[in-house]
């Protein structure tokens, strides 16, 4: 059995409750609930990298030779002697004028072909063999081969032989197409050789120009840092021997 205690507190926590979440839902009713927003999403043309991956009018391959700019002779002669010498650039050359000849081959597989043939000949034709003396008809009789030809007589022979293939269906324009790219793409690959060749070159001449820039620095660093050791020597001296002298005197 509860006491009147136990009964007026027990009230007292559920009073207590009721208001507090009295108090939460007026809170709730009175706050504002934002708005939902949707962002815009940008447009390709509006960033800075449609501007730089865009085609260029004044595009174009580099110049033949480029690194002569740099005004270096010594440079220029390490790279000449590298086109020279390059197996890579070598084979690139041999690659061209393997491609030139294929699609010379196949144009002139293409082209009229005209041949002009002569022939002559000296024969004789036998009276004797397989031809009789006499033939008889009747009460007359002759010799045949009085109406054979008699001694040596020439044939010749001419003839004009002429060949062009009209290429209905194209096969033979595709393979001078082919053949032409062919050629092309060998030369952009030597190019290509070449320019990757005279890059590593100039490169590797300029960073061994700036190690060389790099030491010459550190050498003056060293003679100017030693030229400071000297000249503290030389003060410190001074101040010893001044002294010195100070005590000598007193």
């Amino acid at each position: 059995m509860s006491s009147p205690m136990q009964k007026f507190h027990g009230k007292s926590y559920f009073f207590r409750s009721l208001a507090a979440v009295s108090a939460l839902a007026l809170l709730s009713a009175c706050a504002t609930v934002p708005q939902s927003s949707t962002m815009t999403p940008l447009k390709a043309e509006s960033l800075a990298a449609n501007e730089t991956l865009a085609a260029q009018p004044n595009g174009a391959w580099p110049a033949r030779n480029w690194w002569r700019g740099f005004g270096d002779p010594q440079l220029d002669a390490l790279i000449d002697e590298a086109f020279h010498n390059a197996p890579d650039l070598q084979a690139a050359q041999a690659r061209i004028e393997k491609a030139l000849a294929q699609s010379a081959q196949i144009k002139a597989a293409t082209q009229a072909d005209a041949s002009l043939n002569v022939s002559d000949s000296v024969t004789k034709s036998s009276i004797n063999m397989g031809t009789p003396s006499s033939v008889s008809f009747g009460s007359a009789s002759f010799d045949p081969r009085s109406i054979l030809p008699q001694g040596y007589w020439n044939l010749t022979r001419l003839s004009l032989d002429a060949n062009y293939d009209l290429d209905p269906w194209g096969k033979s324009r595709a393979a001078i197409h082919g053949a032409r790219r062919a050629a092309e793409a060998a030369k952009v690959d030597a190019d290509a050789a070449r320019l990757t060749l005279a890059a590593t070159i100039t490169q590797a001449y300029v960073e061994l120009s700036r190690l060389y820039d790099a030491r010459d620095l550190l050498n003056a660093m060293r003679s100017a840092s030693d030229d400071r050791v000297a000249l503290n020597q030389a003060l410190l001296d001074h101040r010893r021997a001044t002294k010195h002298a100070g005590l000598a005197e007193q």
